[in-house]
């Protein structure tokens, strides 16, 4: 689904007609970058995407997946999509909790910028453009104040944006916080010299080139509103990000881990933040199965497992919870508990803020986003006005 923002701001660049070929040309090839980073996913080994699965546009002009026409309907219970760990995009092991967000964006620069010789090239360029990152709150505010001051990056950018921030007043308590933390990873990132940007610039010859900030903007922006938070940390899943949201899905995810050896398995499903400013998905563990006698795994108790016991291969599968008849779409609600404003902000539109009750955050951005994005706070209120019901939504 295209952004809040998108089609704004490419109505105010471009004629109506203009507009209509673009997009026409635009859509055609997302859904050829689609088809090849599906090929892409089943070059892996234990990967499986179900042959009725297709990837084309929904009724907003994203991408969505969806049933194929010709194809049988999904029966309950069907796993769609299972893509092994081989496939995703890790943070690096090691790397401290309150860094990992940070360090994942860093990898994806660091990806893109090996170009075709990067492992996800063809995940990378189905990924959002920048101009399509126009309705992110976090990417627009830079990239407006990043072209005033004339795309220059040094001592004084820090205390000229804030300077900016602050005779915008509507715009400075919902923002401020994740600008000022978003500079000073950039600023942190320029001290090492083992990533390049865009192409082929390293991170310190970028601190005074046009679009070196606005590089990690973007990827922060892919981590904040992507992400999933699974074995490691924050993980980019090709293919999920096709899955569009809906307050009754008729899909599940989960993580699995499963020893080969033993074939016990330990299953976690995975749902989108709540209040998570840094987007930490909520988990809940459930029981491990097994088609023989159970070995007890570690895996996700958080125990290495001993030297002797093989390590567990690791999925992230997509199984139907209802039966999907054919052209119909395969929808992932993206918090499984209960869709309230949390949600919102950990998908990265917005910064949460894990000190502020849910009530003094829903009043706080509605009220900063009614001037800048009256879409999305009209669509807050909404689902702060239909919580109770969305909080029957059952999980399967």
């Amino acid at each position: 689904m295209c952004p809040p923002g998108f089609w704004r701001f490419w109505r105010r660049r471009y004629s109506v007609n203009e507009v209509d070929v673009l997009l026409s040309s635009m859509s055609e090839a997302a859904v050829l970058k689609a088809r090849q980073l599906f090929q892409w996913i089943l070059s892996f080994p234990e990967s499986y995407i179900d042959d009725r699965v297709i990837a084309r546009l929904d009724n907003f002009g994203g991408l969505g997946l969806f049933v194929d026409c010709n194809a049988e309907p999904v029966k309950s219970g069907t796993n769609l999509l299972s893509i092994p760990i081989s496939c995703m995009m890790e943070c690096p092991p090691d790397t401290p909790a309150g860094s990992q967000h940070a360090a994942l964006a860093k990898e994806l620069i660091k990806q893109r910028g090996l170009g075709t010789a990067s492992k996800w090239w063809t995940y990378i360029e189905c990924l959002p453009s920048p101009d399509s990152l126009m309705g992110m709150p976090l990417f627009q505010h830079f990239h407006e104040m990043h072209s005033s001051l004339g795309g220059n990056f040094d001592d004084n950018y820090q205390s000229i944006v804030f300077q900016n921030l602050s005779a915008s007043p509507s715009t400075k308590e919902p923002f401020s916080l994740l600008i000022q933390r978003t500079l000073t990873e950039f600023k942190g990132l320029c001290l090492q010299n083992d990533i390049t940007v865009g192409c082929d610039h390293g991170i310190k010859q970028s601190i005074q080139s046009q679009h070196g900030i606005m590089d990690y903007v973007w990827a922060r922006c892919i981590v904040s509103s992507r992400a999933i938070q699974l074995w490691s940390g924050p993980t980019l899943v090709p293919g999920v990000d096709f899955l569009n949201h809906d307050r009754q899905p008729n899909v599940v995810c989960s993580c699995i881990s499963t020893n080969t050896e033993t074939t016990s398995k330990h299953r976690s499903i995975y749902s989108p933040p709540s209040s998570s400013e840094e987007g930490d998905w909520e988990v809940d563990e459930l029981a491990p199965t097994s088609e023989s006698t159970p070995k007890e795994s570690a895996v996700n108790d958080g125990i290495e497992p001993s030297r002797e016991e093989k390590r567990p291969e690791r999925f992230f599968v997509c199984e139907s919870i209802h039966d999907i008849n054919q052209e119909k779409e395969i929808l992932w609600t993206y918090n499984a508990h209960s869709l309230d404003i949390g949600w919102l902000l950990g998908y990265g539109f917005v910064p949460g803020d894990d000190s502020s009750s849910q009530g003094d955050l829903f009043m706080r951005t509605d009220e900063n986003l009614s001037s800048y994005q009256p879409c999305i706070a009209s669509y807050v209120r909404n689902v702060v006005k239909e919580g109770n019901v969305l909080d029957s939504v059952s999980e399967t």
